[in-house]
């Protein structure tokens, strides 16, 4: 019984530890009105929600940053703002390609800003960066990227070997998307994330976009 006792107290503990080293985590839904998923896919446009959850949160905002990624170089552009709200925050992000080398980003629930993009828009998607370990407090959180996935081989079962983009590959490795260019050699690619802040510097809010 004693044994049994420890066992359970030392299994809480450990769950505790844990919960509290990565108390944020991420959930994402995609659009389920069958309607405007329709319209969305006739505009070659993609569109995710993603939540951020925490127990306890002293940021007051999260700024959204989006980072491009092109042949090693990286930039950043300042997108927009999200208020932080009790228990968890969502953020809705929409792609639609412009053209076959630029797309348009846009992200609510702050000030909508369109950014337009160059990059190839050919079989590439709005993709969720998964992240089953969670986050700190006061983490970047990197939320969702607009990639093609990587180039892999695949062996159609007759021997024959054909080209093929991996989409869940890159999606489901728990890899910060900064990483995916060294790791599945992915030249081109976006993704946006959450920057918490107590504080919001407005100047930094001069848009070009539209």
């Amino acid at each position: 019984m004693k044994t049994t006792l420890i066992l359970a107290m030392l299994t809480m503990m450990i769950s505790a530890i844990s919960s509290a080293q990565n108390p944020v985590k991420t959930s994402f839904r995609q659009n389920d009105d069958m309607q405007l998923s329709g319209l969305l896919g006739l505009l070659d446009a993609c569109q995710i929600t993603a939540t951020i959850h925490y127990d306890d949160n002293d940021a007051r905002y999260y700024e959204l940053w989006l980072v491009e990624q092109h042949n090693g170089k990286t930039t950043r552009h300042i997108l927009g703002f999200a208020p932080v709200m009790p228990d968890s925050t969502s953020i809705c992000v929409t792609t639609m390609a412009a053209d076959s080398a630029t797309v348009n980003v846009y992200v609510t629930p702050s000030n909508t800003r369109r950014l337009a993009c160059s990059i190839p828009t050919g079989n590439a998607l709005l993709i969720e960066c998964h992240n089953e370990k969670g986050y700190e407090y006061g983490d970047t959180i990197p939320l969702m990227a607009y990639s093609t996935g990587h180039m892999k081989k695949y062996d159609l079962g007759n021997g024959n070997m054909v080209d093929s983009f991996d989409i869940c590959g890159v999606r489901y490795s728990g890899l910060h998307p900064s990483q995916w260019q060294s790791k599945f050699n992915i030249t081109n690619s976006l993704y946006i994330e959450a920057v918490p802040v107590k504080e919001m510097d407005f100047k930094k809010f001069k848009f070009r976009g539209v």
